[in-house]
């Protein structure tokens, strides 16, 4: 009986240790299973974080590729239409200069033609006038010469007819 005790005792103590080991190790797999569980809840919060972060970062990028690209556009359209309308413009100031320089140039020509031959009138007429001067001095000499000669041949011919009557 002795014997069957201390076997007994044994195989009680072989039971303990045992039951205390599946105690102690089932223990730890529930603290595991609930420490992977929150673990597990805390690492799916984290990664939905950074993965909401991460989508927010790229729809914002996206936005802002997108703005870049349309302002891109945008600028490209407006720089050519800009572009078209300083072409234009100068083409227009170019043609209006242009038409502005001849209309100045021929009125200034005008101008200066109107007084040269205002001037060429002038000089002309100064010299028909001076001529028509000298005629009518020379007319009037004449007349004057001719009333003189007129004069000395009616004397002449007083004295000869005179002579002819003494």
């Amino acid at each position: 009986m002795i014997r069957f005790s201390n076997t007994h005792k044994k195989f009680i103590l072989l039971n303990c240790f045992s039951a205390m080991r599946i105690h102690k190790e089932s223990q730890k797999h529930m603290i595991m299973g609930e420490t992977l569980t929150q673990d597990h809840d805390v690492a799916i919060s984290a990664a939905e974080a950074v993965i909401a972060r991460k989508t927010a970062e790229a729809a914002t990028k996206s936005k802002k590729i997108g703005s870049k690209v349309i302002t891109a556009m945008l600028s490209k359209m407006i720089f050519t239409y800009f572009a078209h309308w300083k072409e234009v413009s100068d083409m227009y100031k170019a043609a209006v200069r242009g038409k502005i320089k001849d209309r100045l140039i021929k009125t200034y020509n005008n101008y200066i033609t109107s007084y040269f031959v205002s001037w060429k009138n002038q000089k002309e007429k100064k010299k028909r006038h001076g001529k028509k001067k000298m005629v009518m001095q020379m007319e009037s000499q004449g007349e004057d010469l001719q009333k003189e000669l007129d004069l000395v041949q009616a004397k002449n011919d007083a004295t000869a007819q005179a002579v002819c009557s003494i």
